[in-house]
């Protein structure tokens, strides 16, 4: 049987869990579980789809993370950042530039 192998391909976009990107990658918000959408609190803070985000860290013991999200910082648990799915971009290909000495989000 032959083996295929996946060849990643720097700064392409691609779609990943939140709970697996890693701190300064950003990207956009593209689904949510439906359970979560439901989640009245998540959707007043602005957890939906189309909304741009940076994962900034995570806690000393990798849990919870803390996301940047229309100029604001929100910490979530993993198990709930595994639920969202990302469009994880290139920060300098994107039409929005992350600083990460203040952790703002702008454009350029």
């Amino acid at each position: 049987m032959k083996e295929t192998s996946v060849i990643e391909t720097p700064g392409v976009d691609d779609i990943v869990r939140l709970d697996e990107m890693r701190p300064g990658e950003a990207g956009v918000i593209v689904d949510i579980d439906m359970s979560l959408k439901r989640n009245s609190r998540l959707v007043a803070m602005g957890v939906v789809p189309g909304t741009w985000i940076v994962v900034r860290k995570f806690a000393p013991l990798g849990d919870p993370m803390e996301i940047r999200l229309r100029n604001y910082q929100l910490s979530l648990r993993k198990s709930t950042a595994s639920r969202v799915l990302v469009k994880r971009t290139r920060n300098n290909d994107s039409n929005q530039s992350y600083n990460k000495e203040n952790g703002m989000i702008g454009r350029p």
